[in-house]
């Protein structure tokens, strides 16, 4: 059975931006891909799943360097 990603980074047709959501609730989290807090954010997690436009994968990282 495939794991399930804690966070989702999705593109949203209604807006035309990106959402950055805790995948098994999908509540939104406000940090904007590229800020401060996204780098901040990054430096915490191990691995999120993204939802483009046309493609989706699951990245994954240390937790010292993305």
């Amino acid at each position: 059975m495939a794991k399930v990603p804690m966070y989702t980074l999705s593109w949203t047709p209604a807006t035309g931006v990106y959402e950055l959501y805790q995948t098994p609730d999908r509540e939104v989290l406000q940090i904007v891909p590229d800020s401060k807090e996204w780098f901040a954010w990054l430096e915490q997690i191990s691995s999120f799943a993204f939802v483009g436009k046309h493609v989706h994968y699951t990245a994954q990282g240390s937790q010292t360097a993305w």
